[in-house]
């Protein structure tokens, strides 16, 4: 059983590799690291935030069957983000770029990681003439309309509180050379355990929240013939170049408040929710990257930077979230839809004993 589960996970997470296509934005600094880092933040906007509220479209653990020999739950639960269509595109000369603009004036809309599979060409804003001295390609999206984001789910029942631990243990996302870990952790309180009174109400009211830590690392493949060069340059760069590395990282935390109902073998529930959260982004190790320097000849140069990008986004959100848990003997399924900016459907799949 351990075993499938570990496999579900794993395909659930190469599609979330397929998706952000991650291992490719080292190449957009290449173009001058400001404008890089620029347009590395409009093309990861909604997986950084898809990433910072998933954990909360699908966390509850108090819809549980209330008998006192099952208390622990051991679950598969996945979070099937729906992405705005507004993210899905940015205009590139919305970012006010310093070194390239869209070659095409007229057409500066390029995709964000979950946009449709074209691209656009960048070029230098400077060079002879009309004839620019380097040009580079925007990033293609995944054309995918939802970030799938699957964790095991591990509770434990101590009268009216419930505590939840999330975990993706460290694994190798299938198909690419990214590497990620998982860490989360929740607890929900059964109020009528602090207000008796609540007792005689035919609901329950649960509070609680949770907090959680993701992080992911991958190598990075980036040279200075990825670089288009339509024009001579001083060329500073020596590399090596073996030492590019990529390191991602997500923390939040969620407070929620739900109403349950017991219905024989069905609970409903109904809940608002709030949650916050942060992304890091990082690229570490030797660039080669073209900018233009004052008082050169060919006003341009290739040159090797060092730990190019650190970039950081915090973004916060209110959700509310309908849902349901069935409970057979041993066997329990869960599912819920939560309304809200990167809401969509949530689900698990487990054992109680």
């Amino acid at each position: 059983m351990k075993k499938i589960w570990i496999l579900v996970l794993l395909v659930g997470l190469q599609h979330f590799v397929y998706a952000q296509k991650l291992v490719g934005v080292g190449k957009l600094i290449q173009g001058g690291v400001s404008d890089g880092e620029k347009l590395l933040d409009a093309y990861l906007l909604p997986l950084n935030r898809a990433m910072i509220v998933g954990m909360n479209n699908s966390g509850f653990n108090g819809a549980y069957e209330e008998e006192a020999e099952h208390r622990f739950t051991l679950s598969l639960n996945m979070s099937l983000i729906s992405i705005p269509g507004a993210d899905k595109r940015f205009n590139v000369n919305d970012l006010h770029l310093e070194s390239v603009e869209p070659e095409d004036s007229k057409n500066g809309m390029a995709q964000t990681a979950f946009g449709d599979s074209t691209s656009i060409k960048l070029v230098s804003k400077y060079g002879v003439g009309s004839l620019r001295y380097f040009s580079i390609n925007t990033l293609e999206g995944s054309e995918q309309n939802a970030m799938p984001l699957p964790y095991l789910n591990g509770s434990f029942r101590l009268n009216n509180g419930t505590f939840g631990v999330q975990v993706i243990p460290l694994v190798i996302i299938p198909e690419s050379d990214i590497r990620v870990w998982m860490v989360g952790a929740n607890f929900y309180e059964n109020m009528e355990g602090i207000l008796p009174f609540m007792e005689n109400l035919p609901f329950d009211v649960h509070l609680g929240g949770g907090l959680f830590l993701f992080n992911g690392h991958s190598d990075l493949d980036v040279k200075p013939d990825d670089v288009k060069v339509n024009l001579p340059i001083t060329n500073d760069t020596e590399g090596p170049y073996d030492n590019q590395e990529l390191f991602i990282g997500y923390t939040g935390f969620y407070g929620s408040a739900y109403a349950t109902m017991k219905l024989n073998v069905f609970t409903p529930f109904v809940g608002v929710g709030f949650n916050a959260g942060a992304s890091s982004f990082d690229i570490k190790g030797t660039y080669p990257v073209y900018a233009k320097t004052p008082g050169s000849f060919v006003g341009v140069r290739a040159e090797d930077i060092e730990n190019p990008v650190s970039s950081n986004e915090n973004y916060a959100r209110i959700k509310f979230e309908a849902g349901g848990r069935f409970d057979f003997g041993r066997f329990f399924a869960q599912a819920s839809y939560t309304l809200a900016n990167y809401g969509g459907l949530g689900g698990s799949v487990g054992l109680r004993f």
